[in-house]
């Protein structure tokens, strides 16, 4: 009998469900991302707003964001100090039991979700762009005269 063993090396999820398994505050958070320090602010309805961020080299942009690279510490650190501010100023809610899993790394361990983001995100509006621009096509076909196309060819 041989022995299999199995290590946890991915977990992935929508942006809510991610964020309640590491233990971060959101995606409505002050610091909502758990790859970078992006920080929100906050508008007249208590809502956080993250705004764009220009690529011009004398603006904050987005090359300029700090990247995180020891969120396992962060989350380690935060629940030593059991203190308000450090969860919030870091974006953290908690301790996850995931911490304890020796083969997750922080944040790399956690992608961004390929189905919600790309096959329920980019590809239905592209089809829906591709599908609504061959309808106005036909539709300035079937107002043209019958048998001659733009180009002047005749066509049957």
């Amino acid at each position: 009998m041989s022995t299999i063993k199995v290590h946890l090396c991915l977990v992935t999820g929508g942006q809510p469900a991610i964020a309640k398994l590491m233990c971060l505050k959101g995606h409505n958070a002050r610091r909502p991302c758990r790859f970078c320090f992006i920080e929100g602010v906050v508008a007249f309805n208590m809502q956080n707003y993250y705004p764009f961020l220009s690529l011009q080299p004398d603006a904050q942009g987005i090359r300029q964001l700090i990247m995180r690279s020891n969120m396992k510490e962060d989350i380690e650190l935060c629940h030593q100090l059991q203190d308000k501010c450090t969860y919030k100023a870091l974006g953290i809610s908690g301790r996850s039991p995931l911490v304890d899993v020796p083969t997750l790394y922080w944040p790399q361990s956690f992608p961004v979700d390929f189905m919600h983001l790309i096959l329920e995100g980019i590809v239905p509006r592209t089809f829906d762009i591709w599908v609504e621009a061959g309808k106005q096509k036909k539709k300035a076909a079937e107002s043209e005269p019958l048998g001659f196309s733009r180009s002047g060819s005749r066509s049957f």
